[in-house]
């Protein structure tokens, strides 16, 4: 055991051992000075009869180092080794009296053994018994630190059982823990688990339910469509059987629905329309298009609603008809119109679907219809953006007049195609359906499409891609173009424009200039060369033929070459 002795502790032992302290160097700061418990006894040796102090058994020697001495005089030095000696013959001496080994207390040591770092060895000091009384002072030291050291291994038991008792207590909180934590953790799971099947239980029952409902719906549905169709087949059995028991026992009694419906804007029919309707009241009889323009010209004289009254030749416009039958055809399925209203001119023309019965009369109807609608609402001087919406509603009354001529007279078949043009002063209006075409030559001879054919791309000519009849078939199509000076208006039926090339345009030209501007004159001239043409490089003519032409009249006979 090893304890460290205060200053006044080591004056004592100082003293003890005849040393005085006075004499020994003063140890530096950083010196270890250690002290052995020892106990102190005193007996008395029967030969020398000299106090012994002995180390206690159980105690190391302690080990006390101090500095390297100064060097001093030379009586230090002799007392030293005064003592060295001294106590060398005392051992010496204890050891041939008494034979035996006796515990010896450590004296101090030289300078040289502390420079070597190590402690010094023990000294034996002859006929002194561990039970001699030495110094009272230091035994009671010693005691006091045995109590201490007992004291601190006390503590430290106390410190160690102490620490045990934390860890144990700490192990069971963090178990406590740790139990908690994982019951809530299972809790919370299976409470997000048992929500979680609820939720997919009630929408699992919501779709079910929603399913049921769908098919009842359905189901009802289904019935309300199969009674629906029952309930329109016994009527349209019912009507079907009305119209023929009516037909068979008053046959004129159909002739009341000579008024065709119209939807959209305008809302009425116009005068015109019904007087021209009551005048072609006919019966596969088809008069020509002059006949009709006589017609139309006549029931428009009178009409006070009219500002302006239409005519043949358009204020400021030249123009000139023809339509022929071919030379292979029996019937002339074409139509077509071109008169003037104040300085706008109109321009029509109509083919009868081949092959259908009431092709002639379905492109008479549509072409007088149209005309008679163009005339009526030109005639109240609209403006230049009503033009499009009036020829749109042009062909829906075209449309209307098919289905009260197919109803009155009681005709199947009437479809045809319809293509109308306003040119005004400024622009050309167009409004078509099927594959009717007219193309606009400027001055310099560019050509430009007004009206493109509607046709089924790769498919025969003859097969359309929209027709006008009772029910439109495709979409009419509109297109405008400015007027320049110098133009050429050429229209005319798909018969025309089958049979001729791309230089045709440039021949109508030539042709102007040949008569002298002369168009009614250039159309007849025309038509008659392509029935006639025996050309066996070009396609010989096997339609109906139709031209119509107009020119501004501004421009002076051939100038416009």
């Amino acid at each position: 055991m090893r304890a460290t002795l205060t200053k006044s502790q080591v004056d004592q032992l100082s003293i003890v051992d005849g040393i005085d302290r006075h004499r020994l160097p003063k140890p530096r700061a950083d010196s270890k000075i250690a002290a052995a418990a020892v106990t102190a006894t005193t007996a008395n040796d029967e030969t020398t009869n000299r106090t012994t102090i002995r180390p206690a058994p159980v105690s190391p020697a302690p080990d006390v180092h101090y500095s390297r001495p100064r060097k001093g005089p030379d009586g230090v030095l002799f007392v030293v080794i005064a003592i060295i000696v001294f106590l060398i013959i005392l051992l010496v001496l204890s050891t041939k009296s008494h034979g035996e080994q006796v515990y010896v207390l450590p004296v101090l040591s030289t300078p040289d053994s502390l420079s070597n770092g190590y402690p010094p060895p023990n000294r034996f000091v002859p006929g002194i018994k561990p039970t001699d009384a030495v110094n009272p002072v230091l035994t009671n030291i010693l005691n006091k630190m045995e109590r201490m050291d007992r004291r601190i291994d006390a503590m430290a038991k106390d410190n160690d059982s102490t620490a045990r008792r934390n860890q144990n207590q700490t192990s069971s909180i963090d178990r406590r823990i740790s139990a908690v934590s994982s019951a809530s953790v299972e809790a919370v799971v299976e409470g997000t688990e048992a929500i979680s099947n609820c939720l997919i239980q009630t929408h699992l029952r919501t779709v079910s339910s929603l399913n049921g409902i769908h098919d009842t719906q359905d189901s009802i549905i289904t019935s309300l469509a199969g009674i629906r169709d029952f309930i329109v087949a016994v009527l349209t059995v019912l009507v079907l059987f009305g119209a023929m028991v009516l037909n068979r026992c008053y046959p004129h009694a159909l002739r009341s629905l000579r008024r065709p419906f119209q939807t959209g804007t305008p809302k009425a029919v116009s005068p015109i329309s019904t007087q021209l309707t009551t005048a072609l009241d006919y019966r596969h009889t088809v008069p020509p298009p002059a006949e009709t323009l006589v017609r139309l010209l006549r029931s428009t004289h009178d009409n006070s609603d009219l500002q302006i009254k239409p005519s043949v030749s358009p204020i400021g416009w030249r123009g000139g008809f023809r339509s022929d039958k071919g030379p292979y055809r029996t019937n002339n399925q074409d139509y077509g119109c071109l008169f003037g209203i104040g300085d706008k001119a109109v321009a029509g023309v109509a083919d009868g679907v081949a092959g259908l019965p009431a092709g002639a009369d379905a492109s008479c109807c549509a072409v007088t219809a149209a005309s008679s609608h163009l005339a009526y609402y030109l005639g109240r001087n609209p403006t230049e953006d009503e033009l499009p919406d009036i020829l749109h509603h042009a062909v829906l009354s075209a449309s209307h007049a098919l289905t009260g001529k197919a109803l009155r007279d009681n005709m199947h078949g009437m479809r045809t195609t319809l293509a109308l043009v306003i040119a005004t002063p400024k622009n050309y209006y167009a409004e078509s359906i099927g594959d009717s075409k007219f193309i606009v030559v400027r001055k310099d001879g560019k050509v430009e499409v007004l009206v493109e054919p509607q046709r089924v791309p790769g498919a025969p000519l003859n097969e359309l891609a929209a027709s006008l009849g009772p029910v439109i078939d495709g979409d009419p199509q509109s297109s405008s173009l400015p007027v320049l000076s110098g133009d050429l208006l050429i229209g005319g039926s798909d018969g025309l424009w089958n049979i001729v090339d791309d230089e045709f345009p440039q021949a109508i030209i030539a042709a102007v200039q040949q008569f002298n501007g002369d168009l009614q004159l250039i159309a007849d001239t025309v038509l008659a060369n392509l029935v006639e043409e025996t050309d066996p490089l070009r396609l010989p003519c096997r339609d109906n033929l139709t031209i119509a032409l107009a020119y501004r009249d501004d421009i002076q006979g051939g100038n416009h070459v």
